[in-house]
């Protein structure tokens, strides 16, 4: 063969051209994934975004056959110094679900960093949400600063609020303070709150530069709010002052949010202003503002106390400008400094109509319950009838157009009753003869009250019920939530008699929660009874898709168990947000604060709705205390004042809040 090759050597040169070529092409297919991949990382780095956007869809494709493709990619998502190359490489790698950063946290922040550097400054709100993605993140790196450097000096006013809060929490002063002097009021007003939320005291000069010259009324009460936080020493009698010129001018707004101040410092500045705002409302015969007297309880001032009563007697009969804060403010002051009011604050229970005094009624009954326990002066209703007048308002029964507010009016009466006199069941089973009755122990009973309101209620009468009988401390509390919610068995299966039906299925709920909450120091006897409620225990009938949600949430208080099931409620939009937040709190989840107080996309409207309207502020302030609270009294304006204090404090300290261990 060889030597007809030699002969031949056309035929010699042909083969091996021949397997040249054929080796070349074998060679050419192994090196064809690199190539196109080289070819796309090139393409990725492009300056022209239309090339980087065809270049995505192009990876995409080549991505889901060519594994070489996707080292690639994954090789420029870690090492890459090329932003646009490393920015095309994840969103590569996203859409083909292999994003994975591994234990890198900073390229999360890298992403954002170059979303924020490429996209267009007229995309404001997508500005915003890479700068708020970032601020939540909590981290400290090359990229989180270069957003920062960015987002300080963005066209967007959100966007530099942002970056106010971003500089406060890193601590870069050189920042916060050039933001102080932003041509935006909004902004110097978030850079003032964010320096002294923030603990800047480097800050304390430029913000008393500010306010020798900040004309913008919020922005001003900010400079002093931070002033006060960063305990600089004229803060107390500038906001005094500031408080008493916005009383004599009639800005009610203003002086709300300088008592919110005031009382950072509770010194004789804060004390002296408030009684000199009661005294010169009295001479004036005008009504005192609900701040004021809020003020006055919470500075233990005991001179306020003619104002406070002459408020509760005024409520009974009245006048066009008295408002239902100022009652509330009262009953409030009252408590905090207690005042034996229960005169007053029976009246009120027994006299206005609840439907058009709904925000009134509730503190109304709950002070009501508590001033039973204190002493009284001559001439005061006596015990039995304040619980004649709890009892009779629990088992109310309200008309349809009224059912949501007085359902919590009973909620709120039955608990009152329940505190003043704790019993742990309303129903027992009965063996008479053959037959199996089931009869309340008592139809007097604060616990029968508890669940004759229950049938009428809402799932926030519930929520109410479970929360403050849970936390209340009483040991009938558990064996309430027991006979709220008893065993899942045959009626006729039991030795010792039936197993109560209790068909309300809110009763049911506060049941469960009541469970959950009380029982975290008995929590097997606890955790028994709802796992039995989930099962189906003897019968084995699962429950209801809504008393299944309420059991995750109360199992989750329980043992920790249900976290993810019970974060995906927040998002259904049925099902009530209290319960869900109060099941997470306990369990001491910061998805709760983060889905409140950090959703991007949530307007300062809807946090305040949420925490007030959904009455989730109660649950908050005692799950974690280190946060700003709301006023129950508050304005709308003072609200929002409130809100985004908390909201504030929130971006800035998320790392440093704790959940108290037993609210």
């Amino acid at each position: 063969m060889c030597v007809k090759r030699k002969q031949h050597s056309w035929r010699l040169r042909v083969s091996i051209a021949a397997l040249a070529c054929v080796v070349g092409m074998l060679a050419a297919l192994a090196m064809l994934p690199h190539i196109q991949a080289r070819m796309l990382l090139n393409k990725l780095a492009s300056a022209d975004a239309s090339v980087r956007a065809a270049a995505i869809d192009e990876g995409c494709e080549l991505a889901a056959r060519r594994r070489q493709v996707v080292d690639a990619l994954k090789h420029a998502l870690h090492h890459d110094d090329n932003d646009l190359r490393f920015a095309g490489a994840a969103a590569i790698l996203r859409a083909i679900n292999q994003y994975d950063p591994g234990d890198d946290t900073a390229i999360l922040d890298r992403m954002h960093w170059v979303a924020l550097n490429t996209s267009s400054p007229a995309a404001g709100a997508s500005r915003r949400l890479f700068v708020h993605d970032i601020v939540r993140g909590g981290r400290d790196n090359k990229y989180v600063r270069l957003a920062l450097m960015a987002a300080a000096t963005d066209g967007g006013v959100q966007v530099r609020k942002s970056a106010a809060l971003l500089a406060a929490r890193l601590g870069d002063r050189a920042t916060l303070n050039a933001l102080l002097n932003d041509t935006n009021a909004d902004v110097r007003a978030e850079a003032a709150l964010s320096a002294g939320l923030g603990g800047n005291k480097e800050s304390i000069l430029a913000l008393a530069a500010m306010l020798q010259h900040e004309e913008n009324p919020p922005a001003r009460s900010a400079c002093l709010h931070a002033l006060m936080l960063l305990h600089w020493p004229s803060a107390g009698k500038h906001a005094a002052s500031e408080a008493w010129r916005q009383w004599r001018a009639g800005d009610i707004d203003g002086f709300d949010r300088s008592i919110n101040t005031l009382l950072l410092c509770g010194d004789e500045q804060a004390g002296d202003l408030v009684l000199g705002v009661l005294a010169d409302a009295r001479r004036n015969e005008a009504l005192p503002p609900p701040s004021a007297l809020s003020a006055a309880g919470k500075l233990g001032l005991r001179q306020a106390e003619l104002t406070i009563r002459q408020v509760l007697r005024q409520a009974i009969n009245p006048p066009e400008d008295l408002l239902q804060s100022h009652v509330i403010a009262a009953m409030q002051a009252a408590e905090d400094l207690s005042l034996p009011v229960l005169r007053e604050v029976y009246d009120i229970c027994q006299t206005l109509s609840p439907p058009d005094h709904s925000l009134v009624f509730v503190p109304a009954l709950r002070l009501l319950g508590k001033q039973i326990r204190i002493p009284q002066p001559p001439g005061a209703p006596t015990r039995q009838a304040c619980l004649d007048l709890l009892r009779s308002w629990s088992l109310n029964d309200p008309p349809r157009q009224h059912r949501v507010q007085m359902s919590l009016v009973s909620a709120a009466a039955a608990v009152a009753y329940w505190l003043a006199e704790p019993t742990g069941t309303f129903i027992k089973p009965v063996q008479v003869g053959d037959d199996l009755v089931v009869n309340s122990t008592d139809r007097r009973s604060s616990a029968w009250a508890v669940h004759a309101a229950l049938q009428r209620g809402t799932s926030l009468s519930a929520d109410y019920v479970a929360w403050h009988i849970g936390i209340s401390g009483q040991s009938e509390a558990l064996d309430l939530g027991m006979s709220l919610l008893p065993p899942a068995q045959n009626p006729r299966a039991s030795a010792s008699g039936p197993a109560p039906r209790v068909y309300s299925p809110e009763a049911r709920h506060a049941g469960a929660m009541l469970i959950a909450i009380s029982g975290r120091r008995d929590s097997t006897r606890a955790i028994e009874r709802i796992q039995n409620r989930l099962t189906g225990g003897e019968i084995g009938i699962r429950p209801g898709l809504r008393d299944y949600h309420t059991l995750t949430c109360a199992l989750h208080i329980l043992d920790g168990s249900k976290g993810q099931a019970v974060r995906e409620l927040l998002t259904q939009g049925a099902f009530p947000v209290r319960r869900v937040v109060t099941s997470l709190c306990l369990a001491g989840d910061m998805w709760a604060l983060d889905w409140i107080l950090g959703d991007a996309q949530s307007t300062p409207n809807d946090v305040t709705w949420l925490l007030h309207n959904a009455s989730t502020h109660e649950i908050l302030a005692a799950c974690v205390p280190d946060l700003p609270q709301i006023d129950d009294w508050a304005s709308h304006g003072l609200r929002l004042w409130q809100t985004r204090i908390i909201t504030c404090h929130y971006f800035i300290n998320r790392e440093k809040l704790r959940f108290a261990s037993a609210p």
